[in-house]
């Protein structure tokens, strides 16, 4: 890492730490996140790993944010006590706390990075809580160790970052999403903050969307909230269907327009089936029940059902999708009943119209059609 950082400005100060200061803190990383060490589960090492990756943007890898000194002191201050159980890495965390980070040293911009993270092992406690009040998409990443006081086999970073995105209004997610919304300005936290809630904050999409971690945007997760909102990131119908853009989400928006249109020309097709089959046995001859074709009957009872279910099905897809409380979706489905009115519903005259023969209706002793029901007088 220490030749892939170049120094790069935090709020406009020049950083200018030197190479053996870089090679001191790259050593310390490359041990405590050493793939076979318990420690790799710390937040700094998810922070290295996101800040390393390929995908992650040139400008954003030469931050301060991401400079292994800044993180490898997090690594040293914030989450000492797991640091320190290595003995090669506590003695680097002292030369890095006592000699590189010192008043006045040439790493001073990178050591006063402040990530604001809860120590992993709260972020570790605060997953656990929010899992046991309610299993969330995401827990199952992280089973509880055996002492509470050790670190789970999972990224807990990470697996934090899903779960409060997941879900709004936790009081568990506080933490995360205090530190997130304090320090907007660091490049490294893009990829865990972005979309983040709790009780007491909501960190908007929009928050690190000029300091991205990722090039190439991270996929976002579905998110549930359960109030009305106008943000893009539900779930829809499945757990794949995620729409990550404004383009995406006009496809839902298309499709629960079609879903709301298809359902009212389904109800308009129950209905002319119904007024069909009443139709040809109010001008059938008088013949006794038992004479009436059962073959005939049955169809007729088995293409009715077959349509009602087909109807019952599409409204509670409907209904599914109107419950992710999206505000464009709500108008989405609603635009789809009104556009299916306008084209296949029946007004009083209408209704009339098309039945000169039939007179006016009785709902109460069963004479009125499901399309005439409405209407009766």
């Amino acid at each position: 890492m220490a030749a892939a950082y170049a120094a790069a400005p935090l709020r406009g100060v020049a950083a200018a730490a030197s190479s053996s200061d870089l090679a001191t803190a790259s050593g310390l990383l490359d041990t405590l996140c050493a793939p076979s060490a318990a420690t790799s589960r710390l937040a700094s090492c998810a922070l290295r790993a996101t800040c390393t990756d390929a995908s992650t943007s040139s400008s954003v890898a030469a931050s301060v944010s991401c400079s292994d000194i800044a993180i490898a002191h997090h690594a040293c201050t914030v989450d000492a006590a797991f640091a320190n159980t290595n003995t090669a890495v506590a003695a680097s965390c002292t030369t890095l706390t006592q000699t590189v980070c010192a008043a006045g040293g040439s790493a001073s911009v990178e050591c006063a990075v402040d990530f604001g993270l809860p120590a992993t092992l709260t972020l570790q406690d605060d997953i656990f809580k929010g899992c046991n009040a309610m299993t969330m998409d995401g827990c199952d990443r992280c089973a509880a160790p055996s002492d509470a006081t050790q670190l789970a086999a999972c990224d807990v970073l990470s697996t934090s970052t899903q779960i409060c995105r997941g879900m709004g209004g936790m009081t568990s997610c506080n933490g995360l999403a205090n530190a997130c919304m304090a320090h907007t300005d660091l490049p490294a936290l893009g990829a865990f903050c972005r979309g983040v809630m709790s009780a007491a904050v909501d960190v908007p999409s929009s928050a690190f969307r000029d300091a991205a971690t990722s090039g190439a945007k991270p996929r976002m997760d579905g998110v549930m909230r359960m109030y009305l909102h106008t943000e893009i990131n539900d779930y829809v119908l499945f757990r794949s269907l995620v729409p990550q853009n404004q383009g995406q989400y006009f496809g839902v928006w298309l499709l629960t327009f079609g879903i709301a249109l298809l359902l009212a020309g389904i109800d308009k097709a129950r209905r002319m089936w119904s007024a069909r089959v009443r139709r040809h046995t109010a001008h059938a001859p008088m013949v006794p029940a038992q004479a009436l074709p059962m073959q005939s009957l049955a169809r007729d009872r088995l293409i009715q059902a077959l349509i009602r279910t087909l109807e019952v099905i599409i409204a509670y897809l409907l209904m599914l999708i109107v419950m992710t409380f999206n505000v464009g979706l709500l108008f989405a489905a609603g635009a789809g009943v009104f556009v299916g009115s306008l084209l296949w519903e029946e007004g009083p005259g209408e209704l009339r119209a098309s039945h000169p023969d039939e007179g006016p209706c009785n709902m109460f002793v069963g004479q009125c059609e499901d399309s005439q029901t409405k209407y009766c007088h």
